[in-house]
């Protein structure tokens, strides 16, 4: 005759009886015989020892889930429960395909957020050489007007990602004498990483040879794909038709059909806008300044009403 088990002691209970799925049936995790108890608390007098006691189960048998492990000797009720819902958290993961916390070793990605990220196209071309009214109305060399707006666009990123909290990178491409160079690698912009495009305009005296001006855009945009920033942007400041390699049309084109589309930005410099119509009717926005004053105008307005104001 079946005993009954004594005040808090644990009696059986039916699971497969009762329709209840074991989701160890059949799994990869040892040598697991079948079982139909589980551990139940009840209040019944049993000279029967209590200790991780089960009806019909053999000596030295740990019941898990609807399961036992042979040879494993029993515990008491409270350690049992507790192995229930480790047992039952395992289970859960392997269902759902995922490691446990204390298994993943991986952090997502890192991100930006809301974050900018700016690469600045730079043309070093020999025609950079020739003269337009500065601020003061003299005839000044286009670099060195340059030169001053590549510093007036840093200053300007820098102030806004420390008075609005948003990250923002900062990235210099140019060439001179038909060469693609990354002047500056993406950095996230500080007061002190800021200074190193104003030395390098500072530095920057000898432009030359022709205009690969698609070549430039392709290398802009190399360096904002492994930028985690948003909002990516691409700010060209040239005086001139492409007539060196790859057309600018095209690679703008190729970004704005791509996955991760990014806005061109081409501030013509001392020639009509027109020249730029390719790109335009490819999604690039383009405007013209023929001196100083109206650079820093098309730059500022580039700035405050297409690159800032997504962060806002």
């Amino acid at each position: 005759m079946a005993k009954t088990p004594g005040k808090h002691q644990t009696a059986p209970v039916d699971l497969f009886s009762q329709g209840r799925h074991c989701p160890l049936r059949g799994g990869n995790l040892g040598r697991l015989e079948p079982c139909e108890t589980i551990y139940q608390h009840v209040a019944e007098p049993d000279p029967k020892p209590a200790a991780g006691w089960v009806e019909n189960q053999p000596a030295g048998a740990l019941v898990v889930a609807g399961f036992r492990l042979p040879g494993q000797a029993p515990e008491p009720p409270n350690k049992t429960m507790k192995t229930l819902l480790a047992t039952g958290l395992i289970i859960l993961f392997a269902a759902l395909g995922i490691n446990s916390p204390a298994q993943t070793n991986t952090a997502p990605a890192p991100t930006n957020g809301n974050g900018i990220a700016v690469c600045l196209v730079y043309d070093g071309s020999g025609s950079m050489k020739d003269k337009v009214p500065g601020a003061d109305r003299q005839p000044t060399p286009k670099y060195v007007i340059a030169n001053k707006a590549v510093g007036s666009i840093i200053r300007q990123l820098v102030a806004f990602s420390q008075e609005k909290h948003v990250p923002v990178q900062g990235g210099l491409v140019y060439f001179v004498n038909g060469k693609i160079h990354e002047g500056i690698s993406l950095v996230d912009l500080t007061p002190a990483t800021g200074s190193s495009f104003t030395d390098w305009a500072r530095n920057f005296t000898q432009p030359g040879g022709g205009t690969p001006l698609g070549q430039a855009i392709q290398a802009a945009r190399r360096q904002l794909d492994r930028s985690p920033s948003l909002h990516k942007h691409i700010l060209v400041i040239t005086d001139g038709v492409s007539n060196m390699g790859v057309a600018p049309d095209r690679v703008v084109h190729e970004i704005s059909a791509s996955a991760h589309p990014m806005p061109v930005y081409f501030v013509a410099f001392d020639v009509a806008a027109s020249v730029f119509g390719p790109v335009k009717a490819e999604g690039a926005t383009v405007v013209s300044a023929s001196n100083e004053a109206q650079l820093n105008v098309e730059i500022n307005h580039i700035l405050g009403q297409k690159i800032l104001l997504e962060a806002e």
